[in-house]
């Protein structure tokens, strides 16, 4: 089994943790500013949605992994968003 590319190496790790630090801190201020929302509750609803997103993006590539064909790749990625879309916001779905 090959390694995650998110955890192959420290650099990457270092690379795609201040990313999702960024998307929390971005998500954050936007839901600051433009809702008006207390900073607990935009701190939570940030690290709650973007953790979730993420958590979506790395088990994403396990199943990936064993497909070869590149179309079935990229309808199981989509596949797995709009699965997590659904359970993240269950009015929409």
């Amino acid at each position: 089994m090959q390694s995650h590319p998110f955890t192959a190496s420290m650099i990457r790790k270092i690379g795609v943790g201040s990313l999702i630090f960024l998307a929390v801190f971005i998500h954050c201020g936007l839901l600051l500013f433009y809702e008006c929302a207390s900073l607990s509750v935009a701190f939570a609803d940030s690290v709650v949605s973007v953790g979730l997103w993420s958590g979506a993006a790395y088990m994403s590539w396990y199943i990936v992994e064993y497909t070869k064909v590149w179309s079935a790749r990229f309808v199981i990625a989509v596949g797995i968003q709009i699965l997590w879309t659904s359970l993240l916001f269950p009015s929409f779905a």
